[in-house]
């Protein structure tokens, strides 16, 4: 490497353009026996992630509110319960047998695909009409402070930030560093509804790639979504959870079919998912 062939970025210079905590993120996510080659877009990724954490942290700081009691939880709130089970268990199976980069990249597939993306737009709604808002406020709390903590290693000045901008006056601990690093828990929520929840996303993303290719906004309400399937699991999973998909969504209705034959309308948008899986939008 050198400067003179344009090959080398001074380490002074990514700092100041991303972080500390943000490089070391970086790096310890690749391979340790492969070539790592430099990427400012992957560091730029990173970034935003870790900007994600401390988006968290202050949307907790403006509308968290100390749960009571939680008698029940609703079905998004044990999946993202069970992925963070699973986040902690691969992050601990990476570090024990020296694979590191297993459990970077599964923290930051979490709280970017289910934490943020996902659970927090049906949160946020919760929150907004008043349903269940104690179970949502336990998730929230739960899932954000066991993250920064399997974080606390690989990016310890974020991870401090925000343990300490937040979780310290409930916690009282004087630093994360001194915290019991986290472990998996025997939950006895159903797992399927992992399966569930894998196949909602599928078939939430899908209309939203329809919505597009047709040009009908998000703030459009649609009739209806119908999802063709004839995978028993999958029907299940669509019946439990047809509340999360008109929530994100937008749409009245879900309904589920066999065969095309059964379509109630003659206009519909048709999107494959996969092999398994059909859906239509009206």
């Amino acid at each position: 490497m050198s400067k003179s062939v344009g090959n080398f970025v001074p380490l002074e210079e990514i700092i100041d353009k991303t972080s500390v905590d943000a490089f070391r993120y970086w790096s310890m996510q690749n391979v340790p026996w492969e070539d790592l080659k430099f990427n400012w877009n992957e560091l730029n990724d990173v970034k935003r992630f870790l900007i994600i954490v401390q988006n968290m942290m202050t949307y907790m700081q403006r509308f968290y509110v100390p749960y009571n009691e939680i008698k029940e939880l609703n079905p998004e709130d044990e999946w993202l319960l069970l992925r963070l089970n699973e986040t902690v268990n691969e992050v601990n199976d990476g570090f024990n047998t020296l694979e590191m980069y297993r459990g970077v990249r599964a923290i930051k597939k979490f709280m970017i695909e289910d934490f943020s993306r996902f659970y927090m737009k049906l949160a946020k709604k919760r929150i907004t009409n008043n349903e269940n808002p104690d179970a949502v406020y336990y998730v929230l709390y739960k899932a954000l402070y066991t993250t920064i903590k399997l974080m606390a290693p690989i990016a310890p000045h974020v991870s401090e930030f925000v343990y300490q901008n937040f979780f310290k006056q409930h916690e009282k601990t004087e630093s994360i560093h001194m915290l019991e690093f986290p472990i998996g828990e025997e939950l006895k929520y159903n797992k399927d509804i992992l399966t569930y929840m894998e196949y909602t996303d599928k078939i939430v993303s899908a209309v939203g790639l329809a919505r597009n290719e047709a040009k009908i906004k998000a703030r459009w309400p649609l009739g209806s979504v119908t999802v063709l399937t004839q995978d028993p699991v999958i029907e299940k999973g669509v019946m439990k959870l047809s509340g999360i998909i008109e929530s994100l969504c937008n749409s009245k209705e879900t309904k589920i079919i066999s065969k095309e034959e059964e379509l109630e309308y003659s206009k519909f948008i048709k999107t494959p998912i996969d092999e398994k899986v059909i859906i239509f939008i009206s």
